[in-house]
């Protein structure tokens, strides 16, 4: 299953978190530009979805790279964050 909300900016922490709840067999997920997305919808990501193998995250600046690292750390997810270099916390 995958979803893709590229350049949905009205996506917040807390529709990712329902996504992340309903969704646990997710494996893909394009969140690109959804710029208030944050470390909290990330960690929901990475707690509700243990499939997930693919997350964009490029321009979602609201994430830290600890976010990144976290999620990144798991075996096989690859994260993809253009556009975020730079602007990192």
């Amino acid at each position: 299953m995958q979803l893709n909300l590229l350049n949905c900016h009205r996506v917040t922490d807390g529709g990712v978190a329902a996504i992340a709840a309903g969704c646990p067999n997710l494996r893909a997920l394009d969140l690109y530009a959804c710029d208030k997305v944050t470390d909290q919808g990330v960690a929901a990501i990475r707690e509700g979805c243990p499939r997930l193998a693919k997350l964009d995250l490029g321009r979602c600046y609201q994430v830290t790279d600890a976010s990144l690292h976290a999620i990144g750390a798991r075996p096989g997810v690859n994260v993809w964050a253009w556009g975020s270099w730079g602007r990192c916390r």
